[in-house]
């Protein structure tokens, strides 16, 4: 019966209805790029905060690794002074060398006399005896003295040995890591250099 009494209210409400609906979506539709608007923000402060913690890490590593690398030349200054120790020891080694030698031809001459004198007619009553009995002891403290310098030349070889192997293997230790610090350093230079 409205219809009948007025036809244009029948296409009013469907105009309404319709309008209600686009008003409806639009809503929607405003409400979604909204969404989608906080979400690209969200996704952008994530992927920032994740190259923040790659180049945090980064430092990190690197800042490990420089501390290594000082530890170690700390350790290569100690090594440093140890070749200077040793060199030290070389030169008292050469000294010790020296001093047996020395020593070694004065015990040649002395035997070279006691069979001189052993060839001959020794006798006993010699007034030499005491002079021989001193050359003798002398002869046996300068034997004692060229077998200590032996012994101390071989251990000062063993130590010159072992200080030396133990400086290759910090020069091997440094060397590694001065290989780890430059492909950090490097690694670390393409992430800033590359974007994300």
């Amino acid at each position: 019966m409205v219809k009948q009494i007025c036809p244009s209210a029948e296409i009013s409400s469907s105009s309404i209805n319709n309008d209600s609906v686009f008003n409806s979506y639009k809503e929607l539709i405003k409400r979604q790029d909204e969404t989608i608007a906080s979400l690209s923000q969200q996704i952008k402060k994530l992927k920032e905060d994740a190259e923040h913690q790659q180049n945090y890490d980064k430092e990190n590593e690197l800042a490990s690794l420089w501390k290594q690398l000082a530890e170690q030349c700390q350790v290569s200054g100690a090594n440093i002074s140890r070749q200077q120790e040793i060199e030290h020891y070389k030169c008292m080694a050469v000294q010790w060398q020296s001093e047996a030698k020395r020593y070694q031809k004065w015990a040649e001459q002395w035997q070279q006399y006691q069979i001189s004198q052993n060839s001959g007619d020794f006798q006993s009553s010699n007034p030499q005896d005491p002079v021989v009995e001193q050359l003798v002891s002398q002869n046996k403290e300068l034997e004692e003295q060229l077998e200590r310098g032996w012994q101390m030349y071989d251990s000062q070889g063993v130590s010159l040995a072992a200080a030396l192997t133990e400086i290759e293997e910090a020069k091997a230790k440094i060397r590694i890591l001065e290989g780890q610090i430059a492909q950090t350093a490097m690694d670390h230079s393409y992430k800033q250099v590359t974007p994300a």
